[in-house]
């Protein structure tokens, strides 16, 4: 599948703060949570790296292997960390890496998972500009003191002043909640979300902060994992890897999503499926759909064998 470019709108999404705005203040900010250190940077993979819940190894191919009791994950050879925290008696751990992404691509990835009554891991994947550095992921923050909250920005160019590049940024929360992460609306902290900053791509200008009602409808995006919310669809494909999605969910899929798929032989995840039947049900997570378009994405496919 391949990513389709839009003329008219271009939305991408950059996880907190790693552009020029500062919508949110710093005694917010400085609340992080407190994770522990697994390994920090690619040269740590030179050998297995054994957590209580998995263990992390690279394959010939480069790729990252993680692998668990009756569950595995093939994550892109790009790695840069992971971390851990464990909150209330729940271990909850944090893959960060690089996507190759330059300029205004996303620039890197992130996964997040906790595990359910059964040791099944349950990822939340979000592709994006996500902050780390050796202490952990610097936009999980506790605003509440509930627990971790993740802060995300999107940059989607509406080109709302001609001649010039133009847009918005929306900054969104999303609180982690048993299992799944959930956009979180209202008050955290000193701010209610979502945030909205307007602004052209001029010199000496910085983004001026407006009311949600100015904002185009339809350009709020749900990253969302849990998939009692999803969008259910019926999936081909022809040769196990590229997929066809019908049109139940309402658009077509311009990247592919994380694969999360259940077998009698355990849980798979993987950011390059591989082996998927020929035709199949799935529910898809995180759908984002693109304004005066047909084309969208979703952050995670999940597949139950039939």
């Amino acid at each position: 599948m391949r990513v389709a470019w839009i003329p008219l709108l271009f939305l991408i999404v950059i996880t907190a703060f790693s552009l020029d705005t500062q919508v949110i203040p710093d005694s917010d900010l400085r609340k992080r949570v407190p994770m522990t250190t697994v390994f920090y940077q690619d040269s740590a993979l030179t050998r297995p790296i054994r957590t209580p819940d998995f263990t992390v190894s690279r394959d010939v191919d480069y790729s990252v292997l993680v692998q668990g009791k009756r569950w595995r994950a093939a994550l892109s050879p790009a790695i840069h960390g992971l971390w851990e925290t464990d909150l209330n008696g729940r271990r909850t751990y944090y893959f960060a890496g690089y996507t190759g992404g330059a300029g205004m691509a996303p620039g890197t990835w992130l996964l997040i998972i906790s595990f359910d009554e059964r040791g099944r891991p349950v990822p939340f994947y979000l592709v994006g500009r996500a902050h780390h550095d050796s202490r952990g992921i610097v936009d999980v923050l506790n605003l509440d003191g509930t627990g971790p909250e993740l802060l995300q920005q999107d940059w989607a160019e509406t080109n709302w002043m001609p001649d010039s590049r133009s847009g918005y940024y929306i900054t969104t929360l999303y609180q982690q909640r048993g299992l799944y992460w959930y956009r979180a609306d209202g008050l955290h902290g000193t701010r209610s979300f979502p945030l909205y900053e307007r602004w052209a791509i001029i010199p000496d200008t910085k983004p001026e902060l407006v009311t949600g009602s100015t904002f185009p409808q339809g350009l709020l995006a749900d990253y969302g994992n849990d998939p009692r919310g999803g969008l259910r669809a019926r999936v081909q494909s022809s040769d196990g890897r590229q997929i066809q999605v019908g049109s139940e969910l309402g658009c077509k899929l311009n990247s592919d999503p994380l694969v999360v798929r259940d077998t009698r032989a355990g849980r798979e995840i993987s950011i390059d499926p591989s082996n998927l039947p020929a035709d199949f049900q799935a529910t898809f997570t995180g759908v984002r759909r693109w304004p005066n378009s047909d084309l969208c994405s979703a952050s995670i496919m999940w597949v139950t064998a039939e």
